[in-house]
């Protein structure tokens, strides 16, 4: 057994080797996390004029004006974090939170590191009646709610590969010594702790990043009109099994056009499922201009 003077060098080494990969890995990651600049700083002038008048009228509460102007803008360069936000708040102002969410979340689908969006949602969650919310969010639900929606998918792929590859280096080295030694005759080197290390992140990472794209396979929306019934079959004369609050977020499962009128399966966070009209639930794929189609705001 080593000296402890020499288990001390070696795990001050060691501290060292993780902090530079560590500070290299955050250095990495960055840039893909944060890519994510203002709209009005890089848009072209006639975009930033149209921009500016936009926020002009809605500081004049010509919400009106300002909803149409941001629109145009948002046609024109689609899923912009910053044109979403400054809708989503226009929503807000019109009496429409379920709208406001919808607009944030999809501004998330593509921009999921977006500090902004996250806590226009953090905040107008706290103004809804959390009472018909689902209450037992299942475990997967959870996850999605605390990482997977919270983390740029390109970080976490970047940061797995730089991993990967450091505990390569690592390991590749400890093999070359350990074949020295046995040349040699020598004692064994001690197990690398550093590539063992690094490896565990990997896979972390690598799980993570898994989890994500599994995640955005599903294709995800949010209730936009005040509580809603979902029915048991896509018609208004059916039995309505259970109500969902407006900002709630659904799972869309499957659209059915019936006598006119299109239908969308969803799927709530606790696991209930029914059907609700498609002009209820605003997805991550629908335009922006939906959002304010629905019904009049209160």
């Amino acid at each position: 057994m080593k000296p402890l003077t020499e288990l001390l060098t070696d795990f001050h080494k060691l501290v060292t080797k993780l902090t530079v990969a560590v500070a290299f890995l955050i250095g990495a990651i960055l840039p893909a996390a944060s890519f994510d600049a203002s709209y009005a700083s890089n848009a072209p002038e006639e975009a930033s004029s149209l921009y500016a008048q936009a926020v002009e009228s809605f500081r004049a509460g010509k919400l009106e004006d300002a909803r149409s102007a941001m629109l145009q803008l948002e046609t024109e360069h689609a899923e912009d974090p910053t044109l979403l936000l400054n809708l989503g708040l226009i929503a807000e102002k019109e009496g429409r939170p379920g709208a406001a969410i919808a607009l944030w979340r999809k501004g998330l689908a593509s921009h999921p590191t977006d500090s902004d969006l996250l806590n226009a949602i953090d905040w107008i969650k706290s103004k809804l009646d959390r009472g018909a919310f689902p209450r037992d969010v299942g475990t997967w639900e959870t996850l999605r709610q605390s990482l997977l929606l919270r983390v740029s998918p390109f970080a976490t792929v970047g940061g797995s590969a730089i991993l990967l590859i450091l505990a390569g280096i690592f390991f590749l080295r400890w093999f070359g010594r350990r074949k020295r030694a046995l040349e040699n005759e020598l004692a064994l080197p001690p197990p690398p702790l550093a590539a063992i290390v690094f490896s565990v992140l990997f896979c972390f990472l690598l799980s993570v990043s898994i989890a994500i794209f599994v995640d955005r396979l599903d294709l995800r929306g949010t209730v936009i009109q005040a509580k809603i019934g979902a029915r048991s079959a896509p018609d208004i004369a059916a039995t309505v099994l259970f109500d969902i609050a407006e900002g709630a977020e659904v799972t869309v499962r499957d659209t059915r056009i019936v006598a006119d009128l299109e239908w969308r399966r969803i799927t709530t966070t606790d696991g209930k499922t029914g059907w609700m009209p498609a002009n209820t639930v605003l997805t991550t794929d629908d335009s922006p201009r939906r959002a304010f189609e629905t019904g009049a705001p209160k």
